[in-house]
């Protein structure tokens, strides 16, 4: 059993490596680089808690400093979240390549979903919040958030999405194969 698994997981890895290469990697440096960028420039251009437009009656730039999680929750809790974030991140990462998916939605949900972790968990180990900028302005109740924020919620509606249309093509296979009996 356990040379099984050690062979089927290098067997996974040679085939996701060149898709992780040149679909993950690529999206993660693009994406992980516009955050930490879009984070640098309204930390630096707008202080604490002032807002300038974007794109107006639409999307403001607000310099937050968020402690918490989503919504501010679990505000003051770091540790954990840096401890939970990075458990997280390992798990899902092995997970990633002990999975043989040649589907390219598979691996860009991956990208956004790794990139939009590590781009919260570097603010949070380097300055102990995460920096948030992006507020709608037609939503004012809706939390202010960042490029790294977006990349989770998008990877996790891809991944969804992948494994909804695979569900439902090994369904239609099940149901054809069963018709032909």
């Amino acid at each position: 059993m356990k040379n099984n698994f050690k062979d089927n997981f290098k067997q996974n890895l040679k085939e996701n490596y060149k898709k992780t290469l040149f679909i993950v990697i690529p999206i993660f440096a693009i994406l992980l680089i516009l955050d930490l960028l879009s984070k640098h420039f309204v930390n630096k251009y707008i202080p604490l808690y002032e807002s300038r437009d974007f794109l107006p009656n639409f999307i403001n730039l607000i310099n937050v400093h968020n402690e918490g999680a989503g919504f501010s929750m679990l505000a003051g809790r770091t540790i954990f979240l840096i401890v939970f974030t990075s458990i997280f991140l390992c798990l899902f990462i092995f997970f990633y390549f002990t999975q043989i998916k040649n589907k390219l939605l598979f691996h860009v949900s991956a990208g956004f979903i790794i990139v939009g972790c590590f781009g919260n968990l570097i603010d949070r180990i380097a300055f102990g919040y995460v920096r948030d900028m992006l507020h709608f302005e037609f939503w004012s109740s809706f939390p202010v958030f960042n490029v790294a924020d977006v990349c989770v919620c998008v990877g996790i509606f891809l991944f969804v999405l992948f494994y909804l249309i695979e569900f439902t093509k090994n369904s239609k296979k099940e149901k054809n194969n069963e018709g032909n009996f």
